[in-house]
């Protein structure tokens, strides 16, 4: 048994299987006094996730949108969804999965300082 698990390549007992790395879809920067920053991108990605950092480190505001149109049997489908967040950065926040099988999506992230500094919003998929 044990040999088996070292030839399997998913392993034994590890409960989850691997997810793939995020990679980054677009980025986008500003800098002055409560700098806000927006980044856009068409994809189609099923995760989405939404990275800030700042300089000098610092709480920031954003959030974030996806808009999907999605294929299928019937002819295709239209979802939305949306959130806000808040936080110290560096910060990573998930959106919700891709609301249509399928998608073709239009993902955006803002980010916003608190104070002074350079913000940078990095849009990712997998």
């Amino acid at each position: 048994m044990f040999a088996a698990c070292l030839v399997m390549t998913s392993g034994c007992g590890s409960g989850k299987p691997k997810q793939r790395p995020y990679a980054v879809l677009g980025q986008k920067t500003a800098a002055g006094p409560h700098a806000e920053a927006t980044a856009f991108v068409k994809d189609s990605y099923v995760a989405h996730a939404v990275r800030i950092t700042a300089t000098p480190d610092q709480r920031v505001s954003g959030s974030w949108t996806l808009s999907c149109a999605g294929g299928g049997a019937s002819g295709g489908t239209i979802g939305r969804d949306a959130d806000d967040f808040s936080g110290k950065t560096p910060l990573v926040v998930a959106t919700r999965p891709a609301p249509v099988t399928q998608p073709t999506c239009t993902f955006v992230g803002v980010g916003r300082l608190s104070r002074s500094g350079r913000v940078k919003v990095v849009l990712l998929g997998r």
